[in-house]
């Protein structure tokens, strides 16, 4: 049953700073990178955290990394117990597990899985890879404290299908902004990424515009920004770039690469007192 909306514990819906790192890659004597599964804005920021599962859907083991880069293993020797910027998993045939999030010297970023093959493994299909931020936030209503449980699933993508697709341009819909003090609240967090490569093509800065428009196509505002090599940019709250005072009541926001070649990634989160959070990737890429 639906409570008053005024009768409600009041939420504090933090602004998500995602500053994405999820990655995998290994190099051994006999041993090959197949792919990565990236995960922008991985981790642990204020009280959202990620969980994530993964199962193999061969029929032989298979054997992942999970890292804040896809080659990071071959960069940075590790022996246990020391910690390791990195983690192995290896799973069964047909078994799956829970990925870890915890890496010497990071918090929060991009993460990639990364399936490594042998020789006798060739031919294996990449692992399924869910992940999700969930954040528990405490409040009260009344004389009772209540907890708040949210969830956002994050969507993830093959780092091949990102090499593949090369994407330039980032159309995002449902871009809004209303403030807390009108009963309810709805604003967007934008997640992007500077993805790194496994294929040995040197990484460059990815400078990008950023374009705000209303429901009509009318341009409300705009602004340029430039994200290092392996970088992930977070924006609070994209309505600072209307430069129209008031209600933010939607529209389109397009995430342009303005020159070069490096892989962008992006997620823009909305964030609903009334309907939770949802993501939108800003491309439709097909299966």
């Amino acid at each position: 049953m639906k409570a008053d909306r005024h009768d409600r514990c009041r939420q504090t819906f933090r602004r998500l700073t995602f500053i994405a790192a999820l990655g995998i890659g290994l190099l051994r004597t006999a041993i090959i990178r197949a792919d990565s599964v990236v995960i922008l804005g991985a981790g642990k920021i204020g009280n959202w955290i990620t969980t994530g599962f993964v199962a193999n859907p061969n029929s032989s083991q298979t054997d992942l990394i999970v890292a804040p880069s896809p080659v990071i293993a071959t960069l940075v020797p590790c022996s246990p117990p020391a910690p390791c910027p990195y983690s192995d998993v290896s799973l069964p045939a047909l078994g799956s597990a829970s990925l870890p999030f915890s890496f010497a010297g990071f918090d929060f970023g991009t993460v990639y899985v990364t399936q490594q093959q042998t020789p006798g493994q060739s031919g294996q299909v990449l692992p399924i890879v869910e992940a999700s931020l969930n954040e528990n936030d405490g409040c009260r209503s009344g004389l009772r404290p209540v907890i708040l449980v949210r969830a956002a699933e994050i969507p993830v993508v093959p780092l091949s299908k990102l090499k593949a697709a090369n994407l330039g341009v980032l159309n995002f819909p449902r871009a809004m902004s209303f403030p807390e003090g009108i009963g309810f609240m709805v604003f967007n967090n934008l997640v992007l990424g500077n993805i790194q490569r496994d294929d040995g093509v040197a990484g460059e800065d990815l400078p990008l515009l950023l374009e705000l428009f209303d429901g009509q196509g009318n341009l409300l505002g705009s602004t340029t920004i430039t994200l290092s090599y392996g970088e992930t940019l977070v924006f609070g709250d994209v309505s600072f770039l209307n430069s129209q005072p008031g209600f933010f009541y939607g529209g389109q926001l397009r995430v342009t690469r303005i020159s070069g070649k490096a892989l962008m990634w992006g997620i823009l989160y909305t964030i609903d007192s009334e309907l939770g959070v949802t993501a939108s990737t800003g491309v439709n890429l097909s299966p």
